[in-house]
């Protein structure tokens, strides 16, 4: 699967954010507003029941216990159970209600809003009826028309004071008139049924009605979710850097395997204590991520400890961190930077020893270690840097710098004439990390 990338790089203590969509099975964005009504979720099964009228043992599960009330009289309501199955073609409604007068005329119908916005746009919102036999429709922009081409099927029994309606309704026929979405996606959805012998019609989510406002109807549809397939529920395998891996350079290539089917998949790596920059990367079906040294990334630091692990998911729709679509999280593995010194920093200017004008100055060093980017700095006219005792100021700042401008620097505030001035440092380092020691102090004296 295709995938749109956005990168957002962010420098240490701070967190850093990677986020990619996978490419939409409609060629644009999905819409989700969600509706006043109550949310519904559908159970994936890869045995679809039969559309025969019958609800035959096994076929449905996991029954909601619904109330519909009257179009033309509110007060009035009916009580059912509903049944939601999808497989990763089709949708499966199933509808058992109370009846005591059977009619030929009864019809009962599922509506669909494929665009999941909660508004009525015609050509864009799906319907599929039984009135007398399956009739397939869709929104017209006043009201609901019959499809030139039927696709779907709907069959009805009556027994024992019962109507059982069973719906089948394909998620995408390739119809434009019909709904094309995939497992994972959330539509809106509304049922309707109309009784004959007491001229009503009745609908839920209740309150889903109001004299044809379809500015005040849509919006009270529920929100169905499309299931995924049980595959989503199997965690991917991760297999490299093994658990508890020492880094021998400043980057590493994380590998997994994915459960099959797996449309997208969710990466986090974690610093230890959550000190420095990390990665949480959504992106399509991928079985790698490359974390780059620097300079294509300010991110690992020297000298501690890294958790990662891996989700992923079958949905065919781009998912957020949040979404309930995710299958679960792998197991967590830890890989371990490797350790930098103070050993091959030099200075570069002012010279040692050296006499600079009494003006701000910038301090420049190299550093063997080419992959540090992160220091600590210490600028003082006490050649203890307050060690001793508090004998005079100490600038301590945090440096980050750029591998790609040699040497790295940083400039002093203003400094005062006739003044000695001793600046050291070292590699910062942090999580779980041991602080190194300070490399050598320089000094240069201010006219």
């Amino acid at each position: 699967m295709a995938t749109a990338v956005r990168l957002l790089w962010i420098l240490p203590l701070m967190a850093l954010l990677l986020f990619a969509h996978p490419a939409r099975t409609q060629g644009g964005e999905y819409i989700t507003v969600s509706g006043s009504g109550p949310s519904l979720t559908a159970v994936f099964t890869s045995s679809p029941p039969a559309i025969d009228g019958t609800l035959s043992p096994g076929e449905w599960s996991s029954p909601r216990a619904i109330s519909l009330n009257g179009f033309n009289d509110p007060s009035k309501t009916r009580t059912g159970e509903l049944y939601l199955l999808n497989t990763s073609t089709d949708l499966f409604v199933a509808l058992v209600f109370a009846e005591t007068v059977s009619s030929s005329r009864d019809i009962a119908e599922i509506n669909i809003d494929s665009p999941h916005d909660h508004v009525a746009t015609a050509g864009k919102e799906d319907a599929l009826r039984y009135d007398g036999g399956t009739v397939d429709k869709f929104w017209m922009g006043s009201d609901w028309s019959q499809d030139q081409i039927q696709h779907g099927m709907v069959a009805r029994s009556h027994t024992d004071g019962k109507y059982v309606y069973e719906f089948r309704k394909p998620l995408n026929s390739g119809d434009a008139q019909d709904m094309a979405v995939s497992p994972g996606a959330t539509i809106g959805f509304r049922f309707h049924i109309g009784d004959d012998d007491i001229s009503e019609g009745f609908r839920y989510p209740p309150d889903s009605r109001s004299g044809g406002d379809t500015s005040v109807e849509w919006p009270k549809w529920s929100d169905l979710v499309l299931a995924i397939s049980a595959s989503s529920t199997t965690a991917p395998t991760l297999t490299d850097p093994s658990a508890g891996s020492q880094l021998a350079t400043m980057n590493t290539t994380l590998r997994w395997a994915n459960p099959s089917s797996t449309t997208q998949v969710h990466v986090r790596v974690t610093p230890a204590n959550n000190d420095g920059p990390g990665v949480n990367l959504i992106l399509g079906a991928a079985t790698s991520l490359r974390i780059p040294p620097p300079p294509e990334w300010y991110g690992l630091l020297p000298g501690m400890s890294y958790a990662w692990k891996v989700r992923s998911s079958t949905a065919a729709t781009a998912l957020d961190e949040n979404s309930a679509l995710w299958g679960p999280w792998s197991e967590e593995r830890t890989f371990r930077t490797p350790s930098r010194d103070s050993t091959r920093l030099t200075a570069v200017a002012p010279a040692d020893g050296g006499t600079v004008p009494a003006q701000p100055q910038t301090l420049r060093w190299n550093n063997g270690d080419q992959d540090v980017f992160y220091y600590e700095l210490q600028v003082s006219p006490d050649r203890n840097f307050g060690e001793a005792g508090p004998v005079a100021s100490v600038w301590q700042n945090l440096v980050h710098c750029c591998v790609t401008t040699s040497p790295n620097s940083w400039t002093t505030p203003e400094l005062q004439p006739a003044t000695t001035y001793f600046w050291r440092l070292r590699p910062r380092i942090q999580g779980d990390g041991t602080p190194v020691a300070w490399g050598s102090t320089w000094s240069f004296r201010v006219q």
